[in-house]
């Protein structure tokens, strides 16, 4: 019955039998197991080349064939697989004739019966893989060729990847010519499945040829490789006569084979390619578009980014790329390191940076803009909520600073980043101060929805909402509230780390003249503290009425932004850095505070307020340039760096 099933007109009913059929198969006796599923195969396989029968059955019988194949263990399939191979050859040699579906069943059961421990193994891989393309050319305009075309380019590929990777093989030239006809198809569903199964197996075929002793011999199979990758991709490009109509897997697919073979080429010490070759090809995938067009989400623009990296020379160089180049990549890296993006963009983005090896190149001119804003991308990158990202972060870390390796713990690892980059004669100081400044700016708008949810906010008569009557939908705060960016990066930490280091090193900041250029960071710095201070204020003139619960100092939110403006203006302070004397006002008003609310009068409320932010008030009002005690002081408000040793 399930037999005559395989013939059946309904689609659905010959695949359910099939199905069947091979159940059936592993269910019986162990001891006439194989003679059982050699009958049922010799009969599956007779039907299948029968030209008596209708397509139906033929089609049935082929599906069966598959399964049984499928679920069955090699070793009870061997007097078995001859006869579906007669059987095959037989079905090919009428293959003008054949229904594509027929065809596409008959290539999926050839690998089957390639057998990997047989002789003249090769030779079949390369036969099949002729025949895929022998087949592609011959059906391309009939009905159902795309599900054939799908299937032509996964059997071909899997098998050519095998052959092409093979450095034992002397006919290598050969296979590369295949796999460029492969690739270059201009059947697009060859293409696409062709590209997804070479990329399936590339990786551990890399790892496999870095093994190999012979490297000259590496070098040349992936320079040829290489080269197959960029004439695809240039060809999958020039396919698209618009922005949007290449086909986007495809060539992310193609672009992370290219990566793959460059990235083997930075381990083999070769250089593979021509910068400017990699850069034009980095500049169509993006097909023109500005660095304001592109969209972060897109993990082709991650490729492009690492493409890009690959056209920097490794070390100091005379081919070195122009200044607008430079400028592109950094740009185009800005705008990828997006914390709300997918994270394999923004591990393009900590890859790229680490291939371009600008950090080390830019060394002894990192007064400029360009290696400032690397080192301010990798520090956002060494706080990423993903460990891959952090991983390779750390990575760069260790190229700039020459050291062989950071802790596993992310905290340590990085008071580690932190402290390499602070250990570089203080030429990366620009960087840890923008690093802290650029967070603590526009603190008012910030604080302010959650000071009005706590009615702590600062009003024309003083007057406090009574905590009984406090509703959550009297505010203006969302009852749904956006999610952080990035949930894994803890401000206030990195903040104290960027200080500490800063303190640690005797960092010469004025030199470089950075506040000069960033007056607006002090200004708004400056803003910032003297609304805290206010807030601060008003919280204790009413004796803190409502408790601790309404105490901005001890919310989870506000406390982040309270103690690290004050530190972060204690630190101006220390380093002299206050050339217009905005910081001035802000210790008087915090002088007159501290003056004001006796720490050990309970009547005057500031008892209840966070021990941290008493501390930090406390300096502030006292903090000089260059003085120990400050210094001191400042090693005490860095609570959260891991390290024991004193500054």
């Amino acid at each position: 019955h399930i037999i005559q099933s395989l013939s059946h007109n309904d689609h659905k009913v010959r695949v359910i039998a099939a199905r069947a059929l091979a159940n059936l198969a592993t269910t019986s006796d162990s001891n006439n197991k194989t003679s059982y599923i050699d009958s049922l195969l010799e009969v599956c396989a007779n039907r299948a080349s029968s030209t008596e029968l209708e397509w139906n059955a033929n089609h049935g019988a082929l599906l069966g064939i598959i399964e049984i194949f499928r679920t069955q263990e090699p070793s009870l399939l061997p007097t078995s697989k001859s006869v579906v191979e007669s059987s095959m050859k037989l079905l090919f040699q009428r293959k003008e004739q054949i229904p594509p579906s027929l065809l596409a069943l008959a290539l999926e059961i050839k690998t089957y019966y390639l057998g990997e421990s047989s002789s003249g193994f090769m030779k079949k891989q390369e036969n099949l893989v002729l025949s895929c393309l022998e087949i592609s050319k011959e059906t391309a305009h009939v009905v159902g060729a795309a599900d054939l075309g799908c299937v032509i380019g996964r059997v071909a590929a899997e098998n050519l990847s095998d052959l092409v990777w093979d450095v034992s093989v002397t006919r290598n030239g050969r296979y590369i010519e295949l796999l460029n006809s492969l690739l270059m198809s201009p059947y697009y569903d060859i293409r696409l499945t062709s590209t997804k199964a070479f990329k399936k197996k590339i990786y551990a075929k890399i790892d496999t040829l870095l093994k190999h002793e012979d490297k000259k011999t590496c070098v040349d199979l992936l320079e040829a490789v290489s080269c197959v990758f960029v004439k695809a991709l240039t060809s999958e490009l020039k396919t698209a006569s618009s922005r949007i109509e290449h086909h986007p897997p495809t060539v992310r697919r193609l672009s992370r084979c290219l990566l793959e073979c460059l990235y083997a080429s930075r381990v083999l010490d070769h250089k593979l390619l021509k910068g400017e070759t990699l850069w034009r090809l980095a500049k169509r995938m993006m097909c023109g578009r500005n660095i304001s067009e592109v969209d972060p989400d897109d993990k082709i623009n991650g490729n492009c980014l690492e493409i890009m990296a690959f056209s920097f020379p490794k070390e100091q160089s005379s081919e070195t790329n122009s200044e607008q180049d430079t400028n592109e990549f950094v740009s185009l890296a800005q705008k990828l390191n997006d914390p709300l993006g997918p994270w394999r963009v923004r591990h393009s983005v900590a890859r790229a940076i680490d291939a371009s090896s600008l950090l080390q190149t830019l060394h002894d001119n990192t007064t400029s803009n360009i290696s400032l804003a690397l080192h301010r991308e990798v520090l956002k990158l060494l706080q990423d909520s993903d460990p891959d990202v952090r991983f390779v972060a750390a990575s760069c870390v260790r190229k700039d600073q020459g050291q062989q390796s950071l802790s596993s713990s992310h905290t340590f690892a990085l008071e580690q980043a932190y402290f390499s980059i602070g250990s570089s004669s203080g030429k990366n100081a620009n960087c840890l101060l923008l690093s802290f400044l650029d967070r603590y700016r526009d603190i008012p708008t910030r604080m302010q929805p959650i000071l009005d949810e706590l009615h702590m906010s600062i009003s024309d008569d003083n007057d406090i909402m009574d905590p009984s009557v406090l509703l959550n939908t009297g505010t203006s705060r969302k009852i749904f509230e956006d999610e952080e960016p990035n949930s894994y990066e803890e401000p206030l930490l990195a903040l104290h780390l960027a200080v500490f280091t800063i303190i640690k090193f005797g960092l010469n900041i004025s030199q470089h003249d950075v506040l000069k250029k960033e007056s607006d960071y002090c200004a708004d710095l400056a803003d910032g503290a003297n609304y805290i201070i206010d807030i601060l204020a008003k919280q204790c003139s009413n004796c803190n009425r409502g408790g601790i619960l309404y105490d901005a100092t001890r919310h989870n939110s506000l406390f982040v932004d309270i103690q690290g403006t004050l530190l972060a203006c204690i630190t101006i302070v220390y380093l002299g850095l206050d050339s217009s004397s905005v910081f001035l006002g802000v210790q008087q008003a915090a002088n007159s505070f501290v003056s004001q609310y006796d720490t050990h009068d309970a009547s005057h409320g500031m008892v209840t307020l966070h021990p941290e932010i008493t501390k930090a008030l406390q300096v502030l009002a006292t903090a000089k340039h260059d003085d120990t005690e400050t210094r001191s002081e400042i090693n005490c408000l860095c609570f959260l760096v891991p390290s024991n040793c004193s500054i």
